[in-house]
């Protein structure tokens, strides 16, 4: 047991920002997967700057939730919101990020191979205890599929930036 009891208030606070800015970031992988699986990013993309109905329309997703979706990922700068008529829409770097799965800038298959990971917690936890280790396919055939897409664009990636990088 650590005999020194005395709080640095200082690094006290420092700590807690870096733990709340990584459960913020933990949600935002979250909601960036609930507008991937549900497709609102694609129809974001595909109508342009449009109303919270417009949308839930479009991706056949709750209008209420929807709104409080699209505050949050507006909050992390992941779609745009337009104050002077009350719409949303993507950048054409946000619909690369998030909205385009053909496209070398998605970054989705990493979102679902991130939220895969939790989906069997109960697993990780025995992992972690035992040293056993586990399998790929013991995670998800999805996570898995997704995964190796990702690796496939990220490798490409870095083979087109290369020239950037130099």
């Amino acid at each position: 047991m650590s005999t020194n009891t005395e709080v640095n208030h200082d690094k006290l606070m420092e700590l807690f920002g870096d733990v709340f800015n990584d459960v913020a970031g933990s949600i935002a992988v979250m909601m960036s997967y609930l507008g991937d699986q549900t497709g609102v990013y694609r129809a974001m993309d595909k109508l342009g700057p449009s109303s919270v109905k417009d949308i839930a329309v479009e991706s056949n997703v709750n209008e209420r939730y929807l709104l409080e979706w699209l505050s949050s990922n507006a909050g992390r700068g992941y779609v745009t919101y337009h104050e002077d008529s009350d719409k949303f829409s993507l950048s054409p770097e946000q619909a690369a990020v998030f909205a385009r799965e053909n496209e070398p800038t998605c970054i989705q298959g990493l979102m679902q191979g991130v939220v895969g990971q939790f989906v069997k917690e109960d697993v990780a936890i025995d992992v972690f205890k035992t040293g056993r280790g586990r399998p790929w396919e013991s995670i998800m055939n999805v996570v898995f599929v997704e995964l190796k897409d990702f690796s496939v664009q990220l490798t490409q990636d870095i083979y087109l930036m290369n020239g950037y990088l130099q």
